[in-house]
């Protein structure tokens, strides 16, 4: 089950296309269809904003200066997103990684912030998909975080790359540096059959 909070005049797509403002119990909700549009950094401006999300999956502010994050395995193909928008790529020594720096972006001012709020939906669309090229397990739809902002950042942003949210779960664990650590698993599904489209189960007033 799914809990959706709305206006109550909220207009809803029904499975047979027909829009209403007046949703019944019972009443069955349009499939989601997978986002075909181009999720590829195209311009300059998506580079910034895919290697920004790169960043606050996986990257770190150095001091008060600037972010770097580095890039392994599969991410070093990502390396000349980060040149297009004035990262500065290099080589660390003895290895095939590579580090990426840039001191036009802070992570960590951006998220106290809560800066995707003022961007445009292209924008939100490339941060999120470099966040989850960084932190994201592609083949399984699923994401983690420890960070409670990054959390409602990937609530906020996800489904506008197509990554609908059905389940958010808090795992206590611990780790090598923590016992008792948080973490948020997100999971998520890019469409949904005709034969598995959302029913509404039950409505209710909502109350703070």
């Amino acid at each position: 089950s799914k809990t959706i909070v709305c206006t109550r005049d909220h207009r809803w797509i029904l499975k047979d296309g027909s829009v209403t403002t007046n949703l019944q119990v019972g009443d069955v909700l349009y499939p989601l269809s997978e986002i075909t549009s181009n999720l590829t950094p195209q311009t300059k401006r998506d580079c910034e904003m895919f290697a920004l999300g790169m960043c606050i999956g996986d990257g770190s502010q150095v001091r008060d200066i600037g972010t770097q994050i580095r890039l392994c395995g599969v991410k070093t193909k990502y390396a000349d997103v980060f040149r297009r928008c004035g990262y500065r790529v290099s080589n660390m020594a003895g290895t095939d990684d590579l580090v990426a720096y840039s001191s036009r972006w802070k992570k960590r001012e951006f998220l106290e912030a809560k800066g995707w709020a003022y961007l445009n939906d292209r924008d939100k669309q490339m941060l999120f998909a470099g966040y989850y090229a960084a932190d994201g397990c592609a083949d399984k739809n699923v994401c983690h975080t420890s960070n409670d902002v990054i959390a409602k950042m990937i609530e906020d942003l996800s489904a506008l790359c197509g990554y609908h949210i059905v389940s958010k779960n808090l795992i206590i664990h611990d780790t090598n540096y923590k016992k008792d650590a948080r973490l948020w698993q997100f999971s998520f599904i890019r469409s949904t059959p005709v034969n598995r489209c959302w029913r509404v189960g039950d409505i209710q007033p909502h109350r703070e």
